[in-house]
């Protein structure tokens, strides 16, 4: 049995098992849930047909979760082959400080120059991915799940309307940057982030680490402002 305090002992796949669990129980879905898992797979369980991915918080108001997390749209980047001189470095220098400074200088400099249109192609990508899926939020701290369809997430919606994912400027190095989506004067804040990060550490990459021999620079698209999105999404909620 699980407990029902939902913090769970081993984290993600602990909680995936426990909602399941409470999915059934309350009788959410038509048809049973069951879990899928792997890292392949976008959803975490599925009832029938539909896929659902599930996500826990320990407190909805703090923290963030990842939509994207892939090294696939890097390429999409303006000067994505800037990066190159990073890896050079890593594979000659023995300063670890300095081959970061380098990925932060560069992520920064990219991050400057990407366009709405790009933006808006690897934000759109991500999310019609999981399009038609159901996405579950279990708060700890509030002992409530959140039950949402991805189809009616506000980012979707907005590009749909005709938005165009635009990244804020900063005079600040930084590896990430806030979006808006903009149509026309209107200017909507979803709380979503864009990221450049490498998926093992710069140390991976410098050969320095003895879990990963490689590592590779990753796009990610971080939810903030949890709370807010859930309020501005139609959704179900349960208590356990």
């Amino acid at each position: 049995m699980f407990n029902t305090t939902g913090e769970v002992h081993h984290g993600g796949i602990d909680n995936e098992m426990f909602v399941i669990d409470l999915l059934n129980n309350k009788g959410v879905y038509d048809l049973p849930v069951t879990h899928l898992g792997g890292t392949q797979n976008k959803a975490d369980a599925v009832s029938g047909d539909l896929g659902i991915s599930i996500k826990r918080k320990k407190d909805i108001n703090k923290g963030s979760y990842d939509y994207l997390n892939s090294t696939v749209p890097v390429s999409l980047l303006p000067n994505a082959s800037d990066f190159d001189a990073v890896k050079d470095l890593a594979n000659t220098c023995n300063a670890k400080e300095t081959v970061s400074e380098l990925f932060l200088k560069t992520s920064s400099s990219i991050l400057d120059k990407v366009d709405p249109d790009t933006m808006t192609g690897i934000v759109s990508d991500a999310f019609v991915k999981q399009a038609d899926m159901d996405i579950v939020i279990t708060d700890v701290k509030t002992k409530k799940v959140y039950i949402m369809s991805a189809n009616d997430l506000q980012v979707p919606t907005l590009i749909r309307d005709g938005y165009k994912a635009t990244i804020v400027p900063t005079k600040k190095l930084a590896t990430s940057r806030k979006l808006v989506f903009v149509k026309g004067n209107d200017k909507v804040e979803t709380g979503l982030r864009v990221r450049l990060v490498t998926n093992n550490g710069i140390g991976a990459m410098m050969g320095l680490s003895k879990a990963n021999k490689t590592s590779s620079v990753v796009v990610k698209l971080q939810q903030d402002k949890v709370s807010k999105m859930i309020s501005n999404t139609k959704h179900e909620v349960i208590s356990y």
